[in-house]
Parts: C-alpha cells; structure tokens; sequence
C-alpha cells in the first residue's frame, strides 16, 4: 500500500514523500476531498510533525475535525495555526465561522474582521461577517460586506440569499427576487431560497410566481409545514380554492397545532359560503392558540364575526298594504 510505503521509507531516507511535510499535507487534501477523513488527519498529524506549526495542516485538521463533529479539536487547531502564523486568513476565518455558528459573536466578529483588515478581498471573511451582521440586525453593514465578497467571489450562493433577505426587510424586492434567482442558478436544490423567492413574488402579487416557487419549495422538504402553509396561502390569492384547502389540510398532517393553518381553512370555508365549517375552523385555531390569549381572542372574533357580503341570512320584507 503507498501509504505504508511511505512510511517505510521514512526510517530509510529523509528525502522524497517520508521526509516531505507537503507530500503529507497535499495527501491529507486529496483523503479529505475522497471523505477519508480518517485517514487525512492522520496525514496531517505526519505533516505536523515534520514541521512544526504547519498553518495550512493545522487548518486543514481542524476543517475535519469540526466536520467529524470535535468542534474543540478544531478551536486547538485553529488557535495553533494564527500562533504560528497570525497572518494567516483562513484560520482567522474558520476559526470566526465556528465561533458564529455556537452564537459567540464578539469572538466571531474579532476574528473575521482582523481576516479582512490581513485581505480585504478574502470573499469567505466578507461573506461570515455579512451574515453576522444579518444576524444582528445591522443589515447595511451587511449588505456592504455581502456585495464586496459578491464582488470577489460570484459562486457564493450564501453571500445573495443573505444579501437577498436583507433587501426583502428594507421592501426592496427587485432586489431581493434577483438575488433569490442568483442563488438558485448557483444551486436549485436551496429550498430556503425558492421558500424566499416565493414570498418575494406574493409581495409583489405575482401569485402564480409565488405558487409555482413555493410548490418547489415543498418538493425539496415536503416535511416543512411553512413551506406547505406559505403554497396554502398563494393558491387561495390566486383563487384556487379546492386546492388550497388541500395544502392547508396537508399543513396540519404535520403540524396539528399550527393555528393560521386552521385560520385558513376557516378563511377558505368563508368564502365558499360555508358559515358554519368556517366557524369551526376558527374556533380550531383559537384553541391552537390557548398560550397566545391576544392571538385566541383574534380567532374567536373571527369565528363570531358576522358573515361577509350576501352570505348573512336575512328577514323576508313586509308586505305593503
């Protein structure tokens, strides 16, 4: 096997891949890239060993180790690569990732902004602290960062859906329905972002926009029930119905609880006339809703409330004499 072999060779002679730290660390890459994840932080540890404070293993150690689920390992070897190496941007920026994801935001925000303050245009550093920033509510910073690791890096289907939401919360929705679309070029299997491309188009009244995005939405996570709900919701604006009614029923096969589905179909029964069934569902919902009393009492005015249009049942007029 080459591997033993290499490691033979390396009591015979410190020269060729034995004595090699890249033959290791480019062997690791190649493990790593086939999921032998195994097997590459093995060839790391040998890079390591070979050279101390080897940045670029170290990284590419910790990357495995936080993908085979040791997120301390990974910390450890993230921190040893910017000891040996401050300068050096991806550990700055893997080490800033997942600081982001366990919520340590002030940790997160140090180290992706001494990544981008060593490389500007590093898109990966620009795009994590575009997300923070999101996160944070501050969505101009965001945007800033988002458009410049765009700028860098156009195959980043995060950097437009994050990008495209921060549009939709400041009512630009060209924009945001364009970066949705970006996204989904990049990669159709993002079902957040036809979910999102969907709310962009019922925004903006193209229900059988919205309808056709949301349905791919569903196709990807049929278990979703938001998905399911957000499809319920476009097919009655775009007036059908019977259909609606489906979706809205298939929303609560997930999710029995779930009082706007159950407000829904009291909506739907409305308008279809059916007084009583539509009360019901109403009524359905205010009892989904027993630890919102503000959101109970919504859907109990609902149920009570007197029928829209011609549907209220009204007295014979009296005759003239």
């Amino acid at each position: 096997m080459p591997k033993l072999f290499c490691f033979a060779a390396l009591f015979l002679t410190m020269s060729g891949c034995g004595g090699d730290p890249q033959h290791y660390f480019s062997e690791g890459n190649r493990q790593a890239a086939m999921g032998k994840f195994a097997a590459a932080v093995e060839s790391y540890d040998q890079a390591i060993i070979l050279r101390k404070g080897f940045p670029e293993a170290l990284t590419s150690r910790g990357l495995i180790h936080e993908k085979m689920g040791d997120r301390q390992k990974a910390v450890s070897d993230y921190t040893k690569a910017i000891a040996a190496a401050p300068s050096y941007v991806p550990a700055h920026n893997n080490l800033a990732s997942l600081y982001l994801d366990e919520g340590n935001i002030r940790e997160a925000f140090s180290h992706l902004t001494r990544a981008i303050e060593l490389e500007p245009n590093y898109a990966y550093a620009r795009l994590n602290r575009g997300m923070l920033f999101y996160r944070t509510g501050n969505c101009a910073a965001a945007v800033s960062d988002l458009s410049k690791a765009i700028d860098s890096n156009r195959s980043l289907p995060l950097a437009f859906y994050y990008r495209g939401l921060c549009y939709s919360r400041a009512d630009n929705l060209t924009g945001a329905l364009g970066d949705f679309s970006a996204v989904l070029a990049l990669d159709n299997r993002f079902a957040p972002a036809w979910l999102e491309s969907g709310r962009t188009r019922y925004s903006m009244g193209d229900y059988q926009g919205a309808v056709g995005d949301f349905k791919n939405a569903v196709e990807l996570q049929p278990g979703a029930y938001g998905h399911q709900y957000a499809l319920a919701k476009a097919l009655l604006a775009l007036g059908d119905r019977a259909e609606a009614l489906s979706r809205a029923d298939a929303v609560l096969a997930l999710k029995n609880d779930y009082a706007p589905a159950w407000a829904l179909k009291g909506d739907i029964f409305s308008l279809l006339g059916q007084q009583a069934e539509a009360r019901e569902q109403y009524l359905r919902a205010e009892s989904a809703s027993a630890g919102s009393p503000e959101n109970a009492a919504y859907y109990r005015s609902r149920a009570f409330a007197a029928p829209a249009g011609g549907s209220r049942s009204r007295p014979a007029p009296k005759k003239r004499r």
